[in-house]
C-alpha cells in the first residue's frame, strides 16, 4: 500500500478530526506526531478470538462471560472519546470465538509469535469453518508476490507494508499456562502484551478449496490488514488488570496499527528493533500514545464492573487521559511518578500505578 495510496483514503480520518471537540495540537514533546494516515470506513469492531477450544472448562482461565461483560461496559463508555483527535472513530463489540480445531485447539505451554500470527491468519482464513469473521480492508498491493497458499506474513515487503484501511481489531487470548518464548524474549517476563498488524493469508488452500469451494483464491486480494492484540492471561491477576492490557493495545492499535509508521511520538523512540519480531519487548514501547503514560486508572463501567483503563496520551490535553470530566473512576489506584512534558512554564507529570510492560 504505497503512502499516495493511503493519503487518498484519509476521507474518515478528516472527518473524524474535524467533528472532534479534543483538536490535536503539537506544542509539548510528548505530543504525536502523524504519520501515514489513518483511513478507517466506520467505528472500530473488537473481536475476541480466544485460543481455546473449550476456553470456559479450564478452571485457570478468566470467565469468558466476565471478560465480555467488563470489556463491553468500557467499549460503551466515554474511555476512547479522546482518541478521535487522531482520527479514530471509536469502537464497537463485534463478537467472539473459540479456536477451532483447524487452526489449532490449544496453544500449549510455548508458542512463538509466528506461531500467534500464524493461527490468527488461519482462523481468519478459514471463517466460514470457524466463525471468525474475515477482516475489513482494501488489500495490500505489495503482497502479491508473497508465497502462498501460506502466511504472507513471512514475505517481509508485505509485512512491513502500512495498510490503515482495516477498521477491526481481533483480541487474541492466550490461556492461563501457556507463554510466549521468542528467542528468550518471553511474555510477562519482557513483556505483558503487544499489538501488531500482519496480512491476511492469500486465499483457500486444499484441501478445503475441493470440498467448500468459497473463499477461492483471487489474486491480488492477499495481504488485507489484520489487526491483531495479543494478550498473553497469564500475565494479569484479575479481569479488571485485564482490561488494562486490552485497553492498552485497543488504543494503540488503533492509533498505529502498524508500528512505527502512524501516530507515534518521535522524541522518545529509538529506531531499534520496531518491526522485528524478535525483539518484540522493544517494539514501540516508548512512543505510542499508552506506552508514554505507562499507567492506569480504575473505572465502573455502567453495567457495575470494575476496570483498570489504561491512559493514554492526549495531544489536545497535553497530558495523559482516562475518561473525560464526569466519568466514574473508582479509587484506590496506586501511583509513581511517571514522564514529565513542559507545558509553557508548568510541568505535567502523569502519575502511575504498577509498571506497565504492554507494548
Amino acid at each position: 500500500m504505497s503512502i499516495a495510496l493511503t493519503a487518498s483514503l484519509g476521507g474518515s480520518h478528516g472527518r473524524a478530526q474535524s467533528m472532534c471537540p479534543y483538536q490535536p495540537t503539537n506544542d509539548v514533546p510528548l505530543d504525536v506526531e502523524a504519520g501515514v494516515p489513518l483511513a478507517f470506513w466506520g467505528k472500530l469492531e473488537v473481536f475476541n478470538l480466544y485460543w481455546a477450544a473449550n476456553w470456559d472448562a479450564d478452571p485457570r482461565n478468566f470467565r469468558r462471560a466476565e471478560i465480555e461483560a467488563t470489556l463491553q461496559g468500557v467499549l460503551g463508555s466515554a474511555y476512547f472519546d479522546h482518541l478521535c483527535q487522531y482520527g479514530v472513530p471509536g469502537f464497537r463489540w463485534g463478537g467472539s470465538t473459540e479456536a477451532n480445531p483447524v487452526c489449532g485447539g490449544n496453544p500449549g505451554s510455548m508458542i512463538t509469535t509466528p506461531g500467534v500470527f500464524s493461527f490468527a491468519g488461519c482462523e481468519e482464513q478459514y471463517s466460514f469453518l470457524t466463525g471468525v469473521p474475515q477482516a475489513h480492508g482494501l488489500p495490500s498491493p505489495t503482497c502479491a508476490g508473497c508465497p502462498g497458499p501460506g502466511d504472507c506474513f513471512v514475505d517481509p515487503a508485505c509485512l512491513s507494508t502500512p495498510n490503515p484501511t482495516g477498521d477491526r481489531v481481533y483480541i487474541v487470548f492466550l490461556p492461563k499456562g501457556t507463554t510466549i518464548d521468542d528467542f528468550g524474549i518471553r511474555s510477562c517476563s519482557n513483556y505483558g502484551a503487544y499489538h501488531f498488524q500482519i496480512p491476511t493469508r492469500m486465499g483457500m488452500s486444499p484441501p478445503f478449496t475441493w470440498f467448500f469451494g468459497t473463499p477461492p483464491f483471487v489474486p491480488g486480494t492477499q495481504g488485507r490488514p489484520l489487526n491483531l492484540a495479543i494478550i498473553p492471561t497469564d500475565c494479569y491477576t484479575s479481569v479488571s488488570d485485564l482490561m488494562s492490557g486490552v485497553t492498552h493495545e485497543l488504543v494503540e492499535a488503533a492509533t498505529d496499527p502498524l508500528p512505527p509508521v502512524h501516530w507515534i511520538d518521535n522524541s522518545r523512540t529509538n529506531g531499534a528493533g520496531r518491526l522485528d519480531p524478535t525483539h518484540i519487548e522493544t517494539l514501540l514501547k516508548a512512543g505510542e500514545i499508552a506506552d508514554i503514560c505507562g499507567t492506569k486508572t480504575r473505572f465502573t463501567t455502567s453495567n457495575g464492573s470494575q476496570a483498570d483503563l489504561a491512559d493514554y496520551w492526549s495531544n489536545h490535553d497535553n497530558r495523559c487521559v482516562a475518561l473525560p470530566p464526569g466519568g466514574q473512576v473508582a479509587t484506590g489506584s496506586r501511583t509513581r511518578t511517571g514522564p514529565t512534558a513542559r507545558v509553557g512554564n508548568a510541568d505535567v507529570t502523569p502519575t502511575k500505578t504498577a509498571p506497565a510492560i504492554c507494548v
